[in-house]
């Protein structure tokens, strides 16, 4: 991935639902072809939706895009007690059931 891209996709991933624009990619990133960045994600298989937004501008409405990720949250794991006990037990037992020669540092 180019550094240019990946520094889009952090930036998507930092602003989350409020997702981000050509102007606040340009002021951030420093990219002029915002689209193009997107297009190279897209194209890597993330999920980026794109919202036009209309604007008053002095000379008549400006339409500009939006672009958000969508994403999956991270799903974090954490084990209780009881469960880091029981599987240090089934992982010291595993090992004193192979034979000597078949034992190994982990």
């Amino acid at each position: 991935m180019k550094p240019q891209t990946a520094a889009v996709l952090r930036l998507l991933r930092q602003q989350g639902n409020l997702g981000i624009t050509p102007a606040f990619a340009r002021e951030r990133v420093g990219t002029d072809r915002l689209a193009a960045r997107i297009a190279e994600l897209r194209a890597d298989g993330h999920d980026i939706e794109t919202t036009y937004v209309t604007s008053p501008s002095r000379n008549g409405p400006a339409r500009y895009a939006r672009y958000i990720l969508r994403e999956a949250a991270p799903v974090q794991l954490t084990l209780t007690g009881t469960q880091r006990v029981a599987e240090q037990s089934l992982s010291t037992s595993a090992l004193v059931r192979l034979p000597a020669d078949r034992q190994r540092a982990v």
